[in-house]
Formats: structure tokens, C-alpha cells, sequence
């Protein structure tokens, strides 16, 4: 018996030393692929390979990105993050197929965005070793949208470009360019008017004057050619005042 003991403790070890090992090598690869994005401490990314972070990005502190597919069995790149896109710290992804968020993405601390779960349609399997199930055809973010403070999305939405999640709100519809939304589930309660320069209650706005996101984005970078990393906000490892 205590040979047996003995056995498994030096396989749990083992185990132990593979996975270290193993992270070790991932982590190094992943700092060569992606030289140009900033990295918090405690960074978790399961699925790396499939994924591709723009230029000039954030990771904040414990951010975790679970990507729940097919893993190396294909070549697929299903996570696409635009340049300068900064994730606050403690920021939770989990997706199956796709994701896209585009440039000048901004969150805050404790956001999430969800895009698969395990399945609960037996209640006498154990939730966490159901299957992993899709919420839907994706998740797409348009370029410089904002999520407050622990503000979540749910399922497969398309959120506008230049768009404002409120703090603590749940968004699980679709969400149309240049918007406020707030509460659980989210409500629109202003647009931007491009006509009058200015943001609007929902019940006033007109949309008389139309612009693409393509515009949108090429207004930003001719007004501000150059985006300072938030280094501070991302990560307790630059330090304290």
C-alpha cells in the first residue's frame, strides 16, 4: 500500500512539473508573438494560438481568456483584437468561435464577456464537467467601444462602434453604433447626434446624418495619431504611489 502511496505521489509531482514546464514555454512564446502588448501580472490565456492582439494593447492584471474549441486541430485564429485596445485588471473571456473587438477597445475592472458555458440540460451531471456549449454566432465589439466597471455581455451580440456599456450593465441584445446603455438587462438611454455634436436622449434622437465606421475610425487616428499605454490602470507591476 505504501508503494502505492509512494507511486502517485511521484506521478502527482510529475503532473506538477509538466504543467509548470509547459506554461513556462507558453508564456515565453507568447511574449515573442506579441511584443508590442503590454502584459499585467497573473495573464491566463487558454487557446493563445488562436489568437490575435493588435499593437499598442493592455492586459490588465488576472485577465483570463478562455477560448473552448478545437483547440490545435486546426489553424484557426478565432479571437481578433484591434490596436490599442486596453483590458482592465480581473477582465474574464470565454468564447467558442469567435470574437472580434475592434481598435480602441476600453475596459474597466471585473468585466466579462461571455460567449460559451456548460450545457445544463442534465441536472445529474456535474455542470463542470458538462459539455462546453456556443451562446450563439459570435461576439463582435465595434471599434473604441467602453465598458464600465463590472458590466457584462452575454451571448452573440454585435455591439456598435463608439459605444458606452454602463457600469454594473447587462447587455444581451444588440447594441447600435454610438450609444449609452445602461442597466440588467441593458436599455439604450442616449445616442450620439452627429448633427448636433452631441449626446441625445433616445426619444430625441433623429438620425439625419449617417457615418461608417470606417469613417469613424480614420476621424480618431487623424485626431490622435498616437495612443500613451495606460500602463498604471493595467497593472499593480508598474508600481504604487
Amino acid at each position: 500500500m505504501k508503494k502505492i502511496i509512494n507511486f502517485l505521489k511521484r506521478f502527482q509531482l510529475i503532473k506538477v512539473l509538466f504543467w509548470r514546464l509547459r506554461s513556462f514555454v507558453l508564456k515565453f512564446l507568447f511574449k515573442i508573438k506579441f511584443l508590442g502588448v503590454f502584459k499585467g501580472k497573473n495573464i491566463q490565456i487558454i487557446g493563445f494560438n488562436k489568437v490575435n492582439i493588435g499593437k499598442g494593447s493592455t492586459l490588465g492584471d488576472n485577465f483570463w481568456l478562455n477560448i473552448a474549441n478545437e483547440g490545435y486541430k486546426d489553424k484557426l485564429q478565432n479571437v481578433q483584437i484591434g490596436e490599442y485596445s486596453n483590458f482592465g485588471r480581473n477582465n474574464f473571456i470565454t468564447i467558442c468561435d469567435q470574437l472580434v473587438i475592434g481598435e480602441y477597445f476600453f475596459s474597466s475592472c471585473y468585466c466579462s464577456i461571455i460567449g460559451a458555458g456548460h450545457s445544463a440540460s442534465d441536472p445529474y451531471v456535474p455542470y463542470i464537467t458538462s459539455d462546453v456549449i456556443d451562446l450563439g454566432k459570435g461576439i463582435h465589439i465595434g471599434a473604441n467601444v467602453s465598458m464600465g466597471a463590472h458590466s457584462m455581455i452575454v451571448g452573440s451580440v454585435n455591439i456598435g462602434f463608439g459605444s458606452i456599456i454602463g457600469a454594473g450593465s447587462l447587455v444581451n441584445e444588440d447594441v447600435p453604433s454610438l450609444s449609452i446603455v445602461v442597466g440588467s438587462p441593458a436599455k439604450v438611454v442616449k445616442r450620439y447626434s452627429l448633427e448636433k455634436k452631441q449626446w441625445v436622449r433616445t426619444e430625441d434622437f433623429i438620425e439625419t446624418v449617417l457615418i461608417s465606421e470606417d469613417e469613424y475610425l480614420s476621424m480618431i487616428k487623424k485626431n490622435h495619431p498616437s495612443i500613451p499605454l495606460p500602463y498604471h490602470a493595467a497593472s499593480a507591476r508598474m508600481g504604487w504611489i
